[in-house]
């Protein structure tokens, strides 16, 4: 295998080729530091409502024995397999044996917060269908356990998103479709070629360096503004000291 660094040299060396993918990676996931202050007043102008007090409620409430099976058992039987090997078919076939287990560690992350390093590893998977390392596509294989939690969470936000987006939203929106955007920017792009009438511009922009690369306080600071409960937001850090949590 051999690619392309990014100052047009070819590397073929197996060892060098894997430094050249993991400087890639470091430099792309890192986060990007900005001294550009989040204007919150605009924010709360911008969201169409904010999440009621029975909608946080429902975010909060414990988790159940029957909803974790449910979406264990949801799961694929063999996609995208973390580097510890065990796929959700393991986990069907195995219940009766590991069933409680997997309960009490799901049960466990949503009472404290705390999700254990060894549940919260991915390994970064490339796609290699350019030979220019920057355009290398990625897909993260997790571990089982992090899809069950991610799919609950994603379960709970689901009923509510609708009372916190813009109808102007359409992707990963159900009963929505992202090729509306892109009819709606072709309209507004007709006729920008032509010299009469007020001058007009547009930019191109590498969304995937900016889905990659967002500011988690900004996120943080969104779902705090619509509304969403603090136990439920994602950049609450703490230090665990003899099995307790400060911070």
């Amino acid at each position: 295998m051999s690619m392309c660094k990014e100052d047009g040299t070819r590397v073929d060396n197996p060892t060098k080729v894997k430094k050249q993918i993991v400087g890639f990676l470091k430099r792309l996931l890192s986060e990007v530091s900005s001294n550009t202050p989040i204007n919150q007043e605009v924010l709360r102008k911008a969201p169409p409502g904010r999440l009621t007090h029975d909608q946080c409620n429902d975010l909060l409430k414990g988790v159940t024995e029957g909803e974790i099976k449910d979406v264990l058992f949801s799961l694929k039987d063999n996609k995208a397999l973390a580097s510890d090997g065990y796929n959700a078919l393991f986990f069907k076939k195995a219940w009766g044996i590991v069933g409680n287990d997997v309960v009490r560690a799901i049960k466990s992350f949503f009472t404290s917060g705390c999700l254990l390093r060894e549940f919260n590893a991915t390994t970064i998977a490339l796609i290699p269908k350019v030979p220019d390392p920057t355009k290398l596509k990625t897909i993260s294989c997790c571990n089982t356990i992090y899809k069950c939690i991610s799919k609950i969470i994603a379960n709970r936000i689901k009923p509510v998103l609708p009372h916190c987006r813009c109808k102007q939203q359409t992707t990963f929106v159900e009963g929505r479709r992202i090729g509306n955007n892109i009819l709606l920017a072709q309209e507004l792009l007709r006729n920008y070629h032509r010299d009469q009438g007020t001058p007009q511009c547009a930019l191109k922009v590498d969304l995937m360096k900016a889905y990659d690369t967002v500011r988690w306080d900004f996120v943080l600071v969104v779902l705090k503004t619509i509304g969403f409960p603090q136990q439920s937001c994602i950049m609450d850090y703490g230090v665990c000291y003899y099995d307790q949590v400060y911070g």
